[in-house]
């Protein structure tokens, strides 16, 4: 196993990406061609084919669950939900707006989501503390690019308090959001920018994350954001 190896898996898990951002383009009328906002990136190159950081698995699962819904093939988005979360665990953030806006009769999707993606955690009780503790480790930080994090820990003289604040900030928001937006691909652009904006860090291969969703929209602080994280 060599480090050119394992960039080339995650180079892979791009492709496997940016495919599903076709699917996406050409069902929704746009033109394919700004998959060149993801691909030509220069911290998306950086990040993945340079540094080869893993986000790149847990963004490709994401975005094939997107196109599979997309393409109204339920088993196929909640198994690759599933693997995102298994990747990194921000598909988690799709439950809310799964909630909201599915029919009672499917929510078994919801439920085979869950269930595949806890079920080797459930299996491997190992994995679990090892989860809790990379989440323990990340909030400890709180000066690692930090905005809206460090403006809430002026305010509280007990620092143990902010990850919960923190936390339930993001919680409120994404139950307002995802009853507010129907479109799952615009529902998961605002929570993966809330969740940025309130991480106590905030590393530049975690904006990468933020990058593929200006092939649908240019809005101009999140354009600023990864421009700048180079």
């Amino acid at each position: 196993r060599t480090v050119t190896s394992q960039k080339l898996v995650f180079v892979a898990a791009e492709l496997m990406m940016a495919l599903s951002l076709w699917f996406l383009l050409w069902r929704r009328g746009r033109s394919p061609l700004w998959i060149a906002a993801y691909a030509w990136h220069p911290l998306a190159i950086l990040e993945i084919a340079g540094s080869g950081h893993s986000d790149a698995l847990g963004m490709a699962w994401l975005w094939a669950g997107l196109a599979a819904w997309e393409a109204r093939f339920r088993l196929g988005a909640a198994m690759a939900w599933a693997a995102a979360f298994l990747s990194k665990f921000l598909s988690l953030a799709l439950v809310p707006w799964w909630w909201f806006h599915q029919a009672v009769n499917d929510r078994r999707w919801l439920c085979l989501f869950l269930g595949l993606a806890f079920l080797p955690i459930a299996l491997y009780p190992h994995e679990w503390s090892a989860l809790v503790s990379s989440l323990s480790a990340m909030t400890a930080r709180t000066s690692s690019n930090a905005s809206l994090y460090l403006l809430l820990a002026t305010g509280f003289s007990q620092a143990r308090w902010v990850p919960l604040v923190a936390l339930g900030l993001l919680g409120l928001w994404l139950a307002w959001w995802a009853k507010r937006e129907a479109d799952p691909v615009r529902y998961l652009f605002g929570a993966l920018t809330a969740a940025a904006l309130l991480s106590p860090a905030l590393h530049p291969w975690y904006v990468v994350w933020l990058i593929p969703f200006l092939c649908f929209w240019r809005v101009p602080a999140v354009m600023a954001l990864t421009a700048t994280a180079v």
